[in-house]
């Protein structure tokens, strides 16, 4: 579990195979296997609204194939269910994130919601 305190005092936060830097009060940046992407509060924002919207986190989960949206940074941000586990694949200039399973992708919202405050 990540606490509050940690996570302001740390610039770098370990989820995993996934490293999320933190620039500034604005920005961040996801490093994983596959490449890296930088997201701004807008990325962050637009990113949760489509989890929130395809995957409701307290209802089951509703069938769904595949689902992409672009950001205003170009951000490409896929929502596919692979078997039993859902993914998130977040595209940018220079590679691309994923965050595979219902808990990786709520951790991954804890932390964006932590690190640019948003409710």
């Amino acid at each position: 579990m990540i606490k509050l305190k940690d996570l302001l005092l740390e610039k770098t936060i370990r989820m995993g195979d996934v490293d999320v830097n933190i620039i500034d009060k604005n920005r961040i940046q996801l490093m994983g296997n596959r490449g890296k992407v930088g997201l701004d509060k807008m990325d962050a924002k637009a990113i949760m609204h489509a989890v929130r919207k395809e995957w409701s986190i307290s209802e089951n989960l509703v069938s769904l194939d595949e689902k992409t949206i672009k950001t205003k940074n170009n951000i490409k941000v896929e929502l596919t269910n692979k078997g039993k586990y859902e993914l998130l694949r977040i595209h940018g200039r220079r590679g691309y994130v994923d965050f595979y399973g219902r808990d990786k992708i709520k951790q991954f919202m804890r932390v964006l919601k932590k690190v640019f405050r948003i409710v």
